[in-house]
C-alpha cells in the first residue's frame, strides 16, 4: 500500500476512534451521512483536549443534536475531474497529490494537530480547493504556491510550484508576513514525516480547565 493510502487510512482510524469529537459537521453530503445518532455519545464529556507532543493542544467539543456524523466513502474523482480543476487554477498537480485526491472522500482527517489538509467531501472537493486558493490568490497562486491545507492558525500548507514542478516541496506560508517556511521535500515526505510522530490523543480536561469551561 502506498504512503498516501496508509496516511489516509491511519488518519481516518484516528477520527473514527473519536468520532463524537472529530467526525461531525453541520452539513454532510447525503451519501456520506452516517446513521449513527448523536444520542449515542451524549453521556460523554462536553469538552476534551486533543494533545500531541510537539504540537498545539486543541480543545474539542462533543457532538450536538444539530450536528451530523459523516463516513468516508470510496473515491469518485476521475482524471478528467482533476484536469478540469488544474485548468481552472492554471496549475498542474503533482502525481502524488492526484493519488491523494482519488483515494476516498472524507471531511477533515489528520495525524498532526497542526497540519489539516483540506477536506474532500463528495460533490464539493474541487470547490474547497478552488475557493481557498482563489480567496488568497494574491498571496498564494500569484506567487507560485498552491494551498492544500492549514497549519494551525499560523499559515497555509502549500506546494511551492516554483521548484521542481513535478514533485514540489511543501511550505507553510505565514498569514502575517507571507513568508515561506519549508515543511518537507515533497508531498509524500510530508506524510511520512507526520506518520513518525506519536498520534494525537483525546485527554480529559484538568480540574481548572473544567471550571473555566463550565464542564462537570
Amino acid at each position: 500500500m502506498s504512503i498516501i493510502r496508509t496516511y489516509i487510512d491511519k488518519a481516518l482510524a484516528l477520527v473514527e476512534k473519536n468520532r463524537e469529537y472529530l467526525m461531525y459537521e453541520k452539513e454532510v453530503h447525503p451519501e456520506m451521512k452516517s446513521e449513527m445518532a448523536w444520542e449515542t455519545f451524549k453521556h460523554k464529556p462536553g469538552k476534551v483536549n486533543l494533545e500531541q507532543k510537539g504540537a498545539t493542544t486543541e480543545l474539542l467539543s462533543l457532538i450536538s443534536e444539530d450536528d451530523k456524523i459523516w463516513k468516508a466513502i470510496d473515491g469518485t474523482i476521475t482524471d478528467n475531474d482533476i484536469e478540469k480543476l488544474e485548468s481552472d487554477l492554471e496549475i498542474t498537480f503533482p502525481d502524488s497529490y492526484k493519488e491523494y485526491l482519488r483515494y476516498k472522500h472524507f471531511y477533515t482527517i489528520f495525524l498532526d494537530n497542526d497540519i489539516r489538509l483540506y477536506p474532500k467531501p463528495l460533490g464539493s472537493w474541487d470547490q474547497v480547493l478552488k475557493e481557498n486558493n482563489v480567496a488568497m490568490k494574491e498571496v498564494l497562486l500569484n506567487h507560485g504556491y498552491l494551498g492544500i491545507g492549514n497549519f494551525s492558525d499560523y499559515g497555509e500548507v502549500c506546494f511551492n510550484l516554483n521548484e521542481f514542478a513535478d514533485n514540489p516541496p511543501i511550505v507553510m506560508i505565514d498569514y502575517e508576513n507571507g513568508e515561506a517556511e519549508r515543511l518537507a521535500e515533497n508531498f509524500t515526505a510530508l506524510l511520512e514525516k507526520i506518520m513518525t510522530k506519536p498520534e494525537p490523543m483525546v485527554t480529559e480536561l484538568k480540574s481548572w480547565e473544567k471550571k473555566m469551561y463550565g464542564v462537570s
